[in-house]
């Protein structure tokens, strides 16, 4: 992860919650540490935008994140992830219930819903979390086929942009899946 607007390592300010003021390493390697606690969450947390590009996209992934990506969205995050279209059928029809929602809930219903579902873990099962993401709006999903027909799109980038504009990008091997990002997970 580097930031693409001065090439600097970022240092840390106490209070200061942009990406500028992370201390982020230039590399992170599964064996060695663990990416979510060190790069992902407090990334996700700094942001206002998360752009994600990969080949394998599982909600499995908000388990691995927890209660970060609920309180990303309910600061107003945005989320726009591009994936290949193998998806499990509890994620398509978890992005189908959350765009047939989208258009039929009120803003305040949406904040409620946010709420509970960080007041009770019971209820932030991964596929309701997917669903509620796309229902608020927070998150859109964007599968891409290839026009050739063969393989399957498999990039692996993702950016995240804060409320000042600062920026940091990562590529590597991890999918937007619990085994991608979790320690038990691949080695990435």
């Amino acid at each position: 992860a580097q930031d693409l607007t001065s090439g600097s390592a970022f240092q840390s300010e106490p209070g200061d919650r942009s990406l500028a003021s992370l201390e982020l390493q230039t590399e992170y390697r599964s064996a060695k540490e663990d990416p979510v606690r060190s790069f992902y969450k407090p990334c996700l947390e700094s942001s206002k935008i998360y752009k994600r590009a990969v080949g394998y996209f599982r909600s499995s992934v908000y388990l691995v994140i927890g209660p970060s990506i609920l309180e990303f969205a309910r600061q107003g995050g945005r989320i726009r992830l591009i994936c290949s279209p193998d998806l499990t059928d509890e994620d398509v029809e978890g992005i189908a219930a959350g765009y047939r929602d989208r258009g039929e809930v009120i803003a305040e219903r949406l904040t409620d819903d946010i709420e509970i579902m960080l007041a009770d873990q019971a209820t932030s099962y991964q596929t309701r979390v997917l669903a509620t993401l796309i229902a608020i709006g927070c998150l859109d999903v964007k599968v891409a086929v290839r026009s050739s027909g063969g393989g399957i799109y498999h990039e692996k980038i993702g950016i995240f942009v804060d409320k000042e504009e600062h920026r940091v990008s990562f590529k590597g091997s991890a999918n937007e899946t619990w085994r991608g990002w979790h320690r038990e997970g691949n080695f990435e």
